[in-house]
């Protein structure tokens, strides 16, 4: 949300250099620009019809060097009020007082009624998830304390407890369930998995022989065969990761979507495993 705020402000700010920059510019020039241009041209026109009149013999020399006179105090005079403050530049920081306040009316209207269905959207589809978790968790909760002798009802509810990032209670949960149904490679496999995460992602013997007492009942494995991988390319020992991901790419069925990812893996630890 700091970075979407962040890059809201500076589009408006250059937003406004562009606006402001050359309303200044016009504020400071045009006024004086305009109205020079304007007096000058009709001192012009008008001292040029003196002449004529001159040539004409319709005006005599004295009253030429009058009409020049008066058309060159009336141009100071123009001049002069261009340069004071003039009934136009009274309205010059109103535009500008509008340009600036226009981010803060846009921030205002956005925090009202801005995406506000996308934003409860949003949340619904954070908190359902969530709330059918806990719901299910609970209800695995009612039925084990009814029942505590169902491995598959204590398995079920470790891998609620791993979606819910209960990662301790997900640890007890399976191994409840092995001491009920035996070390099964794929329970093997989630418990060590828990424990691997609980335990600040650090490869332990004890995981280490988890694992491969789970391969040893099946080399396909896929919970172990991941977590084997990923532990060995965390510690930097890459031709390990790509041998035990080469295998979980060919335990793998052709349609998993998940094959391209572990392909560009294995790459990946190949080489690094080179230098």
């Amino acid at each position: 949300m700091n970075t979407f705020w962040f890059y809201a402000w500076s589009l408006c700010f250059v937003s406004l250099a562009f606006v402001l920059v050359p309303l200044m510019r016009c504020f400071k020039n045009n006024h004086q620009i305009n109205r020079t241009d304007v007096n000058t041209k009709l001192y012009l026109d008008r001292l040029h019809e003196l002449e004529a009149l001159y040539k004409t013999g319709l005006l005599t020399l004295e009253q030429l060097e009058a009409g020049e006179s008066e058309l060159g105090r009336e141009l100071l005079q123009d001049a002069h009020i261009s340069d004071s403050p003039s009934i136009d530049s009274l309205g010059r920081p109103l535009p500008i007082l509008v340009s600036l306040s226009l981010p803060f009316i846009a921030v205002f209207l956005y925090t009202q009624w801005g995406a506000q269905d996308q934003i409860l959207a949003a949340r619904n589809q954070q908190t359902q998830p969530r709330q059918g978790i806990e719901k299910t968790i609970a209800h695995l909760e009612t039925l084990l304390k009814e029942n505590p002798d169902s491995g598959e009802g204590w398995t079920l509810l470790g891998r609620a407890y791993m979606q819910d990032e209960r990662l301790d209670d997900a640890v007890r949960a399976f191994e409840k369930a092995a001491s009920i149904d035996g070390r099964s490679p794929e329970l093997l496999g989630r418990q060590a998995q828990a424990l691997y995460f609980s335990g600040g992602k650090r490869w332990t013997p004890q995981l280490q022989s988890m694992i491969e007492e789970a391969l040893a009942s099946n080399p396909q494995e896929l919970i172990s065969l991941k977590l084997a991988g990923t532990a060995a390319f965390q510690e930097g020992r890459f031709e390990d990761a790509a041998m035990y991901w080469e295998q979980l790419l060919a335990a793998l069925p052709e349609v998993n979507a998940s094959r391209a990812s572990v392909a560009a893996d294995i790459k990946k630890a190949h080489q690094l495993a080179i230098k």
